[in-house]
């Protein structure tokens, strides 16, 4: 017989050493361990709303209403060792396939009595960025920088969406070329 493998033991924390992490090459900070709170992902558009209208100075900035094609297309393994498979989804099919998702979940959960932790959910908000002319001729005849315009709208959407300043979510050696990273020092 041949001998079962031993499994590591498990690192054993030191409390005197503090984690590093490498320099991120993006402007944004990652967040650390943040405190959960109950969000109400409704009220997202009204806060965003509200905010373009107090600190988008070229009232450049529109919510976005994202419609999804009547028909979805599948990728899906019948099991882990048969090939990928693609099949295009009705309307019904997907109402069906809904359902099914919903009550696995109740399964899982014990209908709500259990909590799903580590669980991650994805919320899209979308925005318009509008120029008022095209993007070659707001460059050349206006002389501005989209680019920086659209990090501006970004850093509006991120301090409201996040609900923090923007000098939390912005590295500090990037903030001085970030345009607009103050956002009217009402948000220090």
């Amino acid at each position: 017989p041949t001998p079962t493998p031993t499994p590591n033991p498990d690192p054993i924390p030191n409390s005197t050493s503090t984690p590093t992490t490498p320099p991120s090459t993006s402007a944004i900070v990652n967040p650390t361990e943040e405190e959960t709170k109950d969000i109400d992902y409704t009220e997202i558009p009204k806060k965003l709303e509200k905010k373009y209208k107090e600190m988008d100075d070229d009232d450049c900035l529109r919510p976005t209403i994202i419609n999804m094609g009547e028909n979805w297309e599948r990728s899906f393994q019948s099991s882990l060792i048969s090939p990928m498979r693609e099949e295009e989804l009705s309307k019904d099919a997907q109402e069906m396939e809904r359902k099914k998702a919903f009550d696995l979940l109740d399964a899982i959960s014990r209908s709500g009595s259990l909590s799903i932790d580590n669980a991650v959910l994805h919320v899209i908000v979308a925005a318009t960025h509008c120029f008022d002319h095209t993007f070659m001729n707001t460059v050349l005849q206006d002389n501005v920088n989209p680019i920086e315009k659209l990090e501006r709208s970004t850093l509006i959407m991120a301090t409201t969406i996040h609900e923090k300043p923007a000098k939390e979510l912005i590295q500090p050696e990037v903030r001085k070329r970030v345009p607009g990273s103050e956002l009217r020092e009402e948000n220090e």
